[in-house]
């Protein structure tokens, strides 16, 4: 199979404590010279919370990129700490939840075309209410939700849940025959 060689990165640019792009000068499979930007983000842990009957839980955001309010399973930044502990931080922090039996199930890639951002999914059972969303001045929480798989296949299938994440840690997890 013929790939991209990379020379060398000819600049970065850094947006945040997030993002950064990287200008790549790169050799493309057909063996000419050019350039790629990608997009560069540290791994992060999203989480599939599902407690004793069934019910899967959900963060209902507002998203400023896309002006739209996103469903979403919890999931968030790893501030340098390891990704379970980041995935126990995020349930608590946007479902207000905790868990006594956790599971890695692998990771997904999001928007592998222009991006390397690596989602790491891990299964929460055993959880248990611990308080409400923590309210953070980079994300707006509107609500928890839960529902049932057969659920959430509906709500994808409408677009009700969009959130690329989202969708590919569902797939995953049913893939791997932990939702029944």
């Amino acid at each position: 199979m013929k790939k991209f060689t990379k020379v060398k990165t000819k600049k970065t640019y850094r947006f945040g404590k997030w993002y950064k792009v990287d200008v790549d000068e790169v050799i493309t499979p057909t063996g000419t010279k050019g350039e790629y930007n990608v997009v560069k983000h540290d791994p992060f842990p999203m989480v599939i919370p599902i407690d004793e009957e069934g019910y899967i839980y959900f963060a209902k955001f507002h998203r400023y990129t896309t002006d739209f309010i996103s469903i979403e399973l919890p999931a968030g930044y790893s501030e340098g700490e390891k990704l379970i502990d980041a995935a126990k931080r995020e349930l608590r922090e946007e479902a207000g939840l905790e868990a006594k039996t956790w599971k890695e199930l692998g990771e997904v890639h999001i928007a592998n075309g222009i991006a390397d951002i690596r989602c790491v999914v891990f299964i929460a059972k055993d959880i248990k209410k611990v308080g409400e969303p923590i309210e953070m001045e980079d994300e707006s929480i509107d609500e928890v939700l839960k529902f049932k798989f057969d659920e959430v296949k509906k709500l994808i299938a409408s677009g009700k849940i969009k959130d690329e994440s989202t969708i590919a840690a569902i797939a995953k997890a049913d893939y791997l025959n932990e939702l029944n």
